[in-house]
């Protein structure tokens, strides 16, 4: 199975560097799954499109919290 390493923030480079900044820069702190995803910058990508669109919407926050950690669940985070 390959397994992907988070990236150091202060070593990333190009796209990967710029939408770490600019997840910074909306009040984030990257976390390792962020760290990670930007190993793979598209995928980085649509996840901060998709967190912001779920921020925009009309769900409940409890609903929002439970699809979220259905999410984390599956994936394996712990």
């Amino acid at each position: 199975m390959t397994r992907l390493n988070a990236i150091d923030p202060d070593q990333a480079t190009g796209r990967a560097r710029d939408l770490l900044a600019e997840y910074t820069s909306r009040g984030g702190r990257p976390g390792p799954m962020v760290l990670t995803m930007a190993q793979a910058p598209t995928l980085l990508r649509a996840y901060m499109d998709l967190s912001r669109t779920m921020k925009r919407s009309h769900l409940d926050r409890r609903v929002s919290e439970r699809i979220s950690i259905a999410v984390q669940a599956w994936l394996g985070c712990d």
